[in-house]
């Protein structure tokens, strides 16, 4: 199954905050690695990853690829996938992107995230 999210509208609280309160909220989350820069996001409970992602740019700067974004089974049910997916568009929003592509099985739970949070399958 293809998604794509077109017109990225995110919540308004990422970008009222400044970088360093952003990072003071994850902080008390225990994910003390979601404000990063970079296309990966690592997120941490202590030393312990307990969720990833990566996304890609290909030709067009305006979509970015979610090339993978995982949450530790132990971690589910918590809403730590609604919230990376978050942190996601924010970060391609914010560095211009206009719509995420990925790629995913029609069986996987985050099929209903990604429904729920926007994206339409287009394949």
């Amino acid at each position: 199954i293809a998604f794509r999210r077109n017109r990225l509208r995110v919540p308004q609280f990422f970008f009222t905050q400044s970088a360093q309160k952003r990072r003071e909220y994850f902080n008390t989350l225990g994910l003390d690695d979601a404000a990063s820069e970079s296309g990966a996001v690592v997120l941490r409970q202590g030393d312990r990853v307990i969720g990833f992602s990566v996304v890609l740019e290909f030709d067009d700067p305006t979509n970015r690829h979610l090339s993978c974004m995982c949450i530790h089974p132990d971690f589910f049910g918590r809403g730590l996938g609604k919230q990376l997916l978050w942190i996601i568009m924010v970060r391609v929003k914010s560095a211009g992107g206009k719509s995420i592509t990925l790629g995913t099985e029609r069986d996987m739970r985050a099929c209903a995230l990604y429904r729920a949070n926007g994206f339409e399958e287009i394949d």
